[in-house]
């Protein structure tokens, strides 16, 4: 198992992971006392095959990522009542502005 990115939401942490049996990316919510228990995950659909930078947006309840040269967000509103979510497409990153991966700060990544 595989983490790409970690991010909280108010009190939740949400986090980016890839399994062997799925060839998608998952967003799960993980157990905030025990990171190594899944309250529950939904497969990211769509093309996105890598994330590279993830922030949360608690007041919108979005997660917002940038895959290759593209800003996403993840609508978190039915994330507890369905199985795959699909992000939206929000703007294409031009080169010059492959650096918003900066404001999408990682702590976990190096």
């Amino acid at each position: 198992m595989e983490y790409e990115a970690i991010a909280y939401i108010g009190n939740d942490l949400f986090a980016v992971r890839k399994e062997a049996e799925s060839a998608d990316p998952l967003l799960v919510q993980m157990d905030t006392s025990d990171i190594e228990n899944t309250v529950h995950k939904v497969t990211i659909g769509g093309d996105i095959k890598k994330i590279d930078a993830i922030t949360s947006d608690w007041v919108g309840n979005r997660l917002l990522f940038v895959s290759g040269m593209a800003l996403y967000q993840l609508s978190l509103d039915a994330f507890l009542t369905t199985t795959t979510l699909t992000p939206q497409l929000l703007i294409d990153l031009s080169s010059g502005a492959a650096d918003a991966k900066q404001l999408t700060f990682d702590p976990f990544k190096k």
